[in-house]
């Protein structure tokens, strides 16, 4: 831009010493052109907008479109506009973009980018660097950016068929005649005492009154609620592909909660460790049932991360204690200790109903010791070590 200034000066001297009229229009051409570079250039780049149209939530590997909306709110054209998107890898799925355009004044187009899912977690789709100038080259060029948007990639998610399991799980209990509960917060009257009545709905006073054994009677309730305790815990994955195996944790809870949402009944993702020990007010589980509730616990995994401060034996009786009784508790660990085990047999013994799901390999005789003290301890364990054993997923009783 000096040089060119220079150049104008020794015009101006030029057409002052010798009178030319032809060099002032020349002047005046290269100072016109001066002036739309350093000044109408910038101001009018402010007058661009932008905006990205796309789906907020994605689920592993799909693909997806990212509309960006680009605007000219000016009355004046620019010639050219380069646009960049910053765009992480595990989102790419061609070339990140890199395209130049025209805009006339009050003009409107859009541009489609394609994406991919590869990862699961929250990524980032920009920034997006808009820039321009002038025609000739004159001015710097000129750059403004444009915030980033996130996107949730959810994890990827098993179908029960690719699982090897039946179309009905063993876990929770679905609403039938067969398997009502009796709701003591509920009461509804009272009958006569039948055999085999436990002798805590005895009423006695109605039993005197009558002369004759009299028990209370409850309105019936289904318990429909599953608890998913998912370990994290970076230690307790003790293999060198230790982070596959923390991903795979995370897409069985993922893969678990979608099938048992579909089947009507209501999921709580257990409060992460750090909930819990800042206190009650804290505790705010992830409790879904339906659509909606599907991707609330499915955004909660996807941003799920492992931490190294906290083991499974110090939380898990803190997040089972407002459970209720019927529940099923599905805990899923790469290992499993004596510790666990009693407190899985604290948890049968107060009327829950916890299931033990291994997500990491284990040797033949741990696993032979394993299901042993669970038919001892009462609960049940699953033994799904990878994504390429998931055929051998089997229930042992």
């Amino acid at each position: 831009m000096s040089l060119y200034i220079t150049l104008i000066i020794l015009f101006l001297v030029v057409a002052i010493f010798f009178r030319v009229d032809f060099v002032f229009y020349i002047i005046y051409v290269c100072v016109a052109m001066w002036i739309w570079s350093r000044w109408v250039i910038p101001r009018q780049l402010k007058r661009i907008s932008v905006t990205r149209h796309y789906p907020h939530r994605v689920f592993w590997n799909e693909r997806f479109t990212v509309e960006l909306h680009i605007q000219n709110s000016g009355w004046l054209s620019l010639p050219w506009l380069q646009l960049r998107e910053s765009v992480p890898l595990e989102l790419r799925f061609a070339a990140h973009m890199n395209t130049v355009l025209s805009l006339r004044g009050r003009e409107k187009t859009q541009i489609k980018e394609e994406f991919i899912g590869k990862r699961r977690g929250r990524h980032q789709i920009g920034p997006l660097s808009v820039s321009t100038g002038d025609l000739f080259g004159l001015g710097t060029l000129q750059t403004v950016v444009f915030p980033a948007d996130d996107v949730i990639v959810y994890p990827r998610i098993h179908s029960l068929k690719s699982l090897g399991l039946p179309s009905k799980l063993p876990f929770g209990t679905l609403p039938s005649e067969e398997r009502l509960f009796a709701d003591p917060s509920r009461p509804m009257g009272v009958r006569e005492y039948r055999s085999g009545d436990s002798l805590r709905t005895m009423n006695w006073k109605v039993s005197a009154h009558t002369r004759k054994l009299m028990v209370r009677t409850y309105q019936p309730a289904v318990a429909q609620q599953v608890l998913i305790a998912l370990n994290l815990y970076e230690p307790d994955f003790s293999r060198k592909d230790h982070y596959a195996y923390i991903e795979w944790s995370i897409e069985l809870a993922a893969s678990l909660a979608a099938h048992l949402i579909q089947q009507k009944q209501e999921v709580v993702l257990a409060p992460p460790p750090e909930a819990i020990h800042q206190g009650p007010s804290t505790l705010s589980s992830e409790k879904s049932a339906g659509r909606a509730g599907a991707e609330v616990i499915l955004e909660k995994l996807a941003q799920i991360e492992p931490q190294t401060e906290t083991t499974l034996a110090e939380w898990l009786p803190h997040a089972c204690r407002e459970v209720q009784w019927g529940t099923t508790i599905l805990v899923i660990t790469p290992t499993v200790s004596t510790r666990i085990t009693e407190i899985l047999h604290q948890l049968v013994r107060t009327g829950r109903n916890p299931v033990l799901i291994i997500s990491q390999p284990l040797s033949d005789k741990e696993q032979l010791a394993l299901y042993q003290r669970a038919r001892q301890l009462g609960f049940v364990v699953y033994y799904v070590p990878r994504v390429t054993d998931l055929a051998v997923w089997q229930f042992e009783s």
